[in-house]
């Protein structure tokens, strides 16, 4: 079985457990070492805060139920983690939570001539899948599908 097929069984699996404990997943990597495989989990609440004790317990039931359902014949390390307060913004659901928030856009190509923004978020229209910056006094729309990446701004 390849790298590809492995992640999906093992996302199906992950994003059924974390789920039923309470909490979404927000990023999921697979990578060979060695003889085994490297899976990283980065997982949270919806709004955020998830600790240390949830990550271990998450862990814990997610290595369980790995090893239950006999997807991985090579042996694994697994690291579940909070995405962090500078995780990227990837997709709609992203932004929705960053709405508000000043962030950071890196763009595949210029539009009006740029291709960096900073602004605060004013809404997401999932429709048109755009967003709108406030950049000083001006409007912005981007189309996600122009965003290359995303990321809050720390205060």
């Amino acid at each position: 079985m390849n790298l590809k097929d492995i992640k999906k069984k093992v996302e199906d699996i992950v994003i059924k457990v974390v789920e039923k404990e309470g909490f979404k997943v927000f990023g999921l990597k697979a990578s060979y070492i060695g003889k085994g495989i490297s899976l990283k989990i980065e997982t949270d609440h919806e709004s955020g805060g998830i600790s240390l004790e949830e990550c271990a317990q998450l862990n814990r039931v997610i290595s369980e139920e790995l090893d239950k359902e006999k997807v991985l014949r090579e042996e694994f390390i697994l690291e579940v983690s909070s995405p962090g307060i500078d995780r990227d913004l990837s997709c709609v659901k992203d932004f929705k939570r960053s709405r508000g928030r000043n962030i950071s856009l890196w763009l595949n190509g210029e539009i009006q001539g740029r291709k960096y923004y900073e602004g605060t978020l004013e809404r997401i229209d999932e429709g048109k899948e755009v967003v709108s910056l406030r950049i000083k006094e001006e409007a912005v729309e981007i189309p996600l599908k122009a965003v290359h990446k995303g990321r809050e701004i720390i205060p």
